[in-house]
């Protein structure tokens, strides 16, 4: 038997909290996939009759048998399977599992706290690598709704998604036998400002106490390393708060870098005020003091300017790459819009069913008519139906030009629940009539 091509889209439906602690986030997500059955193919038959997906046990046809790799513990989890067809007929099964629950993610914190962290949802089979074949939605874009992600004062969500397929070694079997994953990944910024204010720059102000300390004479040490030790013991308590906010990780972020070089700078003060005070000669302690004291503030403000040039260059570079992958993805959703809405009225023979915009309101499907790929359900031409949600009872009604005369009602339609179809998409009902130049637009019907 040869390959399968199982196509997926994953859709971020809602997005809650970003544990950095234990590594992990919750969402709300719907997972689509839709791969060939030649059993349920329409060719021979009337294209025009309508099926009853009731009378269906999909339980009997080839399933692929996909589930989310990375969730912990139990998530809530809704499946359900719908039946769509192309022009010509082919069959595709459609299967939409939502989940709600909590994903692992580790979490990179080399640049806490300017980082960017991927939010990744990862499908995979419980089928080898050499059945089938997992694949993006090549309809059908991943999204994430942005007006749904709770945890916004806290974090910035990017709009474009990535995704990465890979192979992965069967645990607790046969090394040599591979499973297939798919990694849909979201990306999220964190917003630093919360630890520039309360951390960096706090920290910045009772180091730069320490040069106070000079005020005091340098024949009495006593006093001296008391005030320098209060300072010390205050950036001990501000990496012990910054502890308990971070996971255990074995490298240094930018804020323990930052509190790390505050504390050394602390130190060497405290070093220096007990080897002063053992100089006989007050004159050469006065200028060894100057010395000392010009080339300490030098390389405070130079440690200071050299964190905030690190930050900018390399920190927030990944930032503005995000930014940059958010306009093209921007761009690439408006000229496919674009494409989708001028290219039925200039050549309709040639148009095929476009992907929606993220989060945008999709338009009616166009009709590919091109010649089948052949093959054991091998992904075929434009499918008019795209996966869409639970199913409820539309009625359509579609009316040709007055050259023809023809009117139909009552064509059966799978939607999404409170809504219609994702794609507007037109289920069980094909016709192989020649469409007439402007094709009108169906207008679904929602009876509750």
């Amino acid at each position: 038997m040869s390959k399968v091509t199982v196509e997926v889209c994953v859709i971020f439906l809602k997005l809650g909290e970003i544990d950095t602690l234990k590594e992990q986030f919750s969402a709300d997500v719907l997972v689509k996939a839709k791969w060939r059955e030649p059993e349920l193919d329409r060719k021979g038959k009337n294209k025009d009759e309508l099926i009853d997906e009731d009378e269906i046990d999909f339980e009997k046809y080839w399933n692929p048998k996909l589930f989310v790799e990375n969730t912990v513990g139990d998530p809530k989890e809704v499946r359900w399977r719908t039946l769509a067809f192309s022009s010509e007929g082919d069959a595709f099964i459609c299967e939409n599992q939502r989940l709600k629950g909590t994903f692992v993610e580790n979490l990179e914190l080399n640049d806490f706290p300017f980082d960017v962290q991927d939010l990744t949802v990862t499908v995979t089979s419980e089928r080898p690598a050499s059945e089938l074949n997992l694949i993006e939605d090549r309809m059908e874009l991943h999204r994430v709704y942005k007006q749904s992600f709770i945890d916004e004062q806290e974090w910035s969500l990017y709009k474009h998604l990535e995704s990465e397929s890979k192979f992965l070694a069967e645990p607790h079997g046969d090394p040599s036998v591979k499973r297939v994953l798919l990694s849909v990944k979201c990306r999220a910024a964190r917003r630093p400002w919360f630890f520039v204010w309360n951390i960096f720059l706090v920290t910045f102000l009772f180091c730069s106490l320490s040069f106070a300390t000079f005020s005091v004479e340098y024949n009495l040490p006593q006093n001296r390393l008391q005030l320098s030790f209060t300072l010390v013991l205050t950036a001990v308590a501000f990496k012990f708060v910054i502890n308990q906010s971070l996971p255990r990780v074995s490298y240094l972020t930018y804020l323990d870098k930052y509190l790390l070089g505050s504390m050394c700078q602390l130190a060497i003060v405290c070093a220096w005020h007990s080897i002063v005070a053992k100089i006989d000669s007050k004159h050469d302690a006065k200028v060894a003091e100057l010395v000392f004291l010009t080339a300490l503030a030098v390389i405070y403000i130079g440690f200071n300017a050299g964190i905030c040039f690190h930050i900018y260059a390399f920190a927030c570079k990944r930032r503005r790459i995000m930014k940059q992958k958010d306009r093209e993805y921007m761009v690439k959703n408006f000229l496919r819009n674009m494409h989708r809405r001028v290219l039925p009225a200039t050549n309709y023979q040639s148009s095929t069913l476009q992907a929606p915009p993220a989060g945008g309101t999709p338009s009616t499907p166009q009709i590919s008519p091109q010649t089948p790929t052949t093959g054991h359900r091998q992904a075929g031409p434009s499918i008019l139906h795209s996966c869409s949600t639970a199913p409820v009872l539309l009625t359509t009604e579609t009316t040709t030009t007055d050259s023809d005369k023809i009117k139909k009602k009552g064509e059966s339609t799978v939607a999404a629940p409170g809504g219609p179809c994702q794609n507007n998409c037109v289920e069980n009902t094909v016709s192989d009539k020649t469409p007439p130049e402007k094709p009108e637009r169906s207008k679904p019907v929602i009876f509750t």
